[in-house]
């Protein structure tokens, strides 16, 4: 009985953590549409960053409740 609400309470922690957070991804690009390497993005409010990757892409988790990135 005991592991049984073990598992329970593992896999509903699971689930929340799961579904508090976006993840988000895009490609930044300058004004001519070349992609930028090595860029910032940081979701606004929060220590959350990542760069972007040698094409230009990037990856980022979105607490929940934040809704702007900056560049």
């Amino acid at each position: 009985m005991k592991r049984f609400l073990f598992l329970l309470l593992c896999i509903l922690g699971i689930g929340s953590i799961a579904f508090s957070q976006n993840v988000v991804t895009g490609t930044v690009t300058d004004q001519e549409g070349e992609t930028l390497i090595g860029a910032n993005v940081l979701v606004e409010g929060t220590s959350v960053g990542t760069s972007t990757d040698f094409d230009g892409m990037y990856e980022i988790e979105v607490p929940e409740g934040a809704s702007i990135l900056w560049r």
